[in-house]
């Protein structure tokens, strides 16, 4: 039905994050962004712009299934640092909460610098399955903004 479908398009899509693995601030990054999950444990919201009742923040959650450093042979490491994860914080309201305003901007800044990749958990799965090596050539048909790319590259 049209309705249900248009809803389905108008549904937020959860964020994610990648921590670029390769970059020398990535212990800083996540040091600093699990620091920003504990800030969020009491911070409450509304969840649609019709809610009447205010909802608790779900703090940014490791993706479980992404290996650390972004390699699926670290899959079975004992001491597995998160390298990716997910929030379900929508995007409209980063902005407009003083807790989660820092959040927002640590996130486009580290984007900006490249510690960090946004980008959608499903895009994360091709290039760990590509076993691209070094003398490899690579054509990247969804190179658009490149966030595979680099997670290859990395």
């Amino acid at each position: 039905d049209y309705s249900s479908c248009i809803a389905a398009f108008r549904t937020e899509l959860p964020s994610s994050i990648r921590i670029n693995e390769s970059s020398e601030f990535c212990d800083f990054v996540r040091s600093h962004f699990e620091r920003f999950r504990e800030s969020l444990k009491n911070v409450k919201y509304l969840p649609s712009p019709d809610a009447k009742t205010e909802v608790y923040v779900d703090p940014p959650q490791p993706i479980q299934w992404f290996p650390s450093k972004g390699r699926l042979d670290t899959l079975n490491e004992t001491s597995v640092k998160a390298s990716a994860w997910k929030f379900s914080i929508p995007r409209r309201f980063l902005k407009k909460n003083e807790t989660t305003q820092f959040l927002q901007k640590f996130l486009v800044l580290h984007n900006s610098l490249g510690t960090i990749s946004r980008q959608e958990a499903v895009s994360m799965i091709p290039p760990l399955f590509l076993d691209v090596q070094p003398h490899h050539y690579v054509l990247d048909m969804c190179a658009a903004p490149g966030s595979k790319t680099m997670q290859l590259i990395e």
